[in-house]
């Protein structure tokens, strides 16, 4: 299994750590659908993986700050041209409440945002690439904001929080 990240700071070690004691790879993207495609192709490269879980945070106007949801609809929320707009839909593999992920390289603290069930900045692309290479892909984000004008406080005041959660899930449903 692959991992991908887009920051440490999402991480706090723990991620870090499970991977090295389970034997598997961890790549941090960086934020932005352009890291995230082009990372997510190189690790693809470099790793062979067969699955692909990205783990991270996002924010919500329909779930609750400190949720954890499986994203199993991907949408690229920044095209102007609304047919350009393709939805990418995975199977789900897990027990988490699934919801969509819209993902675009900003922040949107409008009313815009509340079509999607999370928002974030490189899901879309890592779904994306995975669907082209015919890899499995599963998602989990952590609800850290609402993206509002406080997001940049919000999403600092919840990434230990977001670590531990996303720790606990890696530890619950990956066991071996």
């Amino acid at each position: 299994m692959l991992i991908l990240m887009a920051l440490p700071a999402e991480s706090q070690g723990l991620i870090e750590k499970w991977v090295e004691d389970h034997g598997h790879a961890l790549v941090f993207t960086g934020m932005g659908l352009l890291n995230a495609t082009q990372k997510t192709t190189q690790a693809i490269h470099d790793h062979q993986p067969k699955f692909i879980l990205n783990l991270g945070t996002a924010g919500s106007r329909r779930h609750k700050v400190g949720e954890v949801v499986e994203c199993n609809e991907f949408v690229r929320r920044d095209q102007t041209l609304s047919f350009l707009n393709k939805k990418i839909s995975m199977n789900a593999f897990s027990k988490l409440p699934t919801t969509s992920c819209g993902s675009a390289d900003f922040v949107d603290t409008t009313e815009n945002i509340n079509q999607y069930g999370v928002v974030d900045m490189e899901a879309y692309a890592m779904a994306s690439v995975c669907k082209d290479l015919n890899i499995d892909f599963g998602c989990v984000k952590f609800v850290s904001d609402i993206s509002d004008q406080n997001v940049k406080t919000q999403w600092e005041e919840n990434t230990k929080a977001a670590a531990d959660a996303l720790f606990q899930f890696l530890a619950e449903h990956f066991k071996t």
